[in-house]
């Protein structure tokens, strides 16, 4: 009784064919949204990844250059007690 009083529209066949082409066009419009992001979230890892490689090789020569300039500050005053002895 109670399916009785529903009305289901009825999809004639001339808009069957329209309505399977749009549903075509707005799911391949999805997988194409999709295929971006995807391919955007690869890129976006990428150059996170090659900033990361960056940012290792800048504190790699940061460390490196204060390495050299600790020892030649080391140097120097070696030098310099060694041509100046400190007296008491």
């Amino acid at each position: 009784m109670l399916a009785s009083n529903v009305n289901f529209p009825i999809v004639t066949p001339q808009y069957t064919g329209e309505y399977v082409k749009r549903s075509n066009e707005i799911t391949e419009n999805i997988v194409n949204a999709l295929r971006i992001n995807n391919q955007l979230t690869v890129n976006a890892i990428n150059a996170a990844t090659e900033n990361f490689r960056t940012f290792n090789r800048t504190i790699d020569s940061v460390t490196e250059f204060n390495s050299s300039a600790a020892k030649a500050w080391n140097s120097f005053v070696t030098a310099q007690q060694q041509q100046f002895p400190y007296k008491q």
